[in-house]
């Protein structure tokens, strides 16, 4: 290895920033935070037209509320189903009713959850997402073997962007685009959308050196990783109409959580490492990780995402001390790693019941969850599936 290999640093997705959570929560990404103003800002406005008309009546305001959480219901358990029957439905609606609050309280309930509402099947969600993070974990592995691969240089300059992404950001880019997608028919534009945000070039060159007044040929090869934030590549493919369901989806995060939280606060800023394709901080090998991790300090309580029943407790050489929570409607929960398990397998509990404390036990490199949402005895990324608070 070269001595500028040192250059070249590949953060360790599995270790625990056990000083950054105890800061507090991280900074929010900036991204994020504009799309949380634009649809606030487009909330307050809203409102201000509304009390100009001042003709909204409060019974149609109680039904605006029950259509709402009929149909993000709907949605949560029978999305593609919904799409259609939706669609049928505002046709319907459209065609039949006469100009009336009633009509316009379905067709503007049922609007605002289309459009913050993934509307994808789980797998081709998940699958979308496992793609991206394969094709990302490839290129860490490419940079890792440039060395091996590029052998017989006498020095190697490494300058290498960000790898990374926001699942969020790219399942909301996803379905503006394309809706109710199947993922096959996708995989080619999440294919471009990759190329589009990162470029990588190697360039070769021979410098000529002099030892003691005699020449002697220098070969080095630069690495040059051009890495475009996925928030910015979005913003310059969408219009702004586009844009606005975006933000939407940015918020919502898709309506499509099937399990709560595990923590009585927002983790989303504490994850160390997210779910699908990566190198295993434990093996340096391309590995699948069925969850997330949620780096907070050793002894924070965790709690049931969910109702059910304590389908296992106990150990494994892996996970450690780990709980897997059996839900309704094919819904099972796994927490890793914890220090200590306060639930006893058989056991009944209640969704936000203490369950375990965060700890570092079996295979881990420091104190984190890791926390696993599967459905139907498929696993889901918990970003989608599960609440962040």
């Amino acid at each position: 290895m070269s001595r500028y290999a040192d250059k070249l640093q590949f953060e360790d997705e599995d270790n625990v920033a056990v000083d950054a959570a105890q800061k507090g929560k991280a900074a929010v990404n900036t991204s994020v935070i504009i799309h949380r103003k634009k649809i606030k800002r487009g909330y307050a406005k809203a409102v201000r037209d509304a009390k100009k008309s001042g003709k909204t009546m409060k019974n149609t305001a109680v039904q605006t509320k029950r259509v709402t959480e009929k149909v993000a219901a709907a949605v949560t358990k029978h999305p593609v189903v919904f799409a259609v029957l939706g669609g049928l439905l505002l046709i319907v609606i459209i065609l039949t009713s006469t100009v009336s609050s009633c009509s316009t309280v379905a067709i503007n309930a049922m609007s605002a959850v289309f459009s913050s509402s993934y509307l994808a099947n789980d797998a081709d969600i998940d699958d979308a997402e496992l793609f991206y993070t394969e094709l990302e974990t490839d290129l860490r592995i490419t940079l890792t073997n440039v060395e091996t691969d590029y052998s017989g240089y006498d020095e190697y300059i490494y300058n290498i962007g960000e790898i990374g992404h926001s699942p969020h950001e790219l399942m909301a880019y996803l379905t503006v685009k394309h809706q109710n997608f199947w993922f096959f028919w996708v995989k080619s534009n999440i294919s471009a959308l990759f190329d589009g945000q990162y470029t990588l070039e190697l360039a070769e060159a021979t410098e000529v050196r002099y030892d003691g007044g005699e020449p002697y040929d220098w070969r080095v090869l630069t690495v040059n990783l051009a890495a475009k934030p996925l928030s910015e590549l979005v913003a310059e493919m969408l219009d702004d109409g586009q844009l606005d369901t975006y933000d939407m989806l940015l918020v919502s995060k898709g309506n499509r959580q099937y399990a709560g939280s595990p923590f009585a606060f927002d983790w989303l800023s504490f994850v160390s490492s997210g779910y699908g394709w990566r190198i295993s901080p434990l093996t340096d090998e391309k590995e699948y990780h069925r969850g997330i991790d949620i780096a907070v300090p050793e002894g924070t309580e965790i709690i049931a995402a969910h109702a059910g029943v304590v389908d296992f407790a106990g150990w494994d050489d892996s996970y450690g001390n780990y709980i897997i929570l059996a839900g309704s409607d094919g819904i099972a929960t796994k927490y890793a790693h914890c220090s200590a398990l306060l639930a006893a397998e058989g056991q009944t509990v209640e969704a936000g019941e203490t369950i375990a404390l965060v700890g570092s036990t079996g295979a881990s490199t420091g104190s984190h969850l890791h926390f696993e949402v599967s459905r139907n005895s498929r696993d889901l990324n918990p970003a989608f599936f599960a609440m962040t608070k």
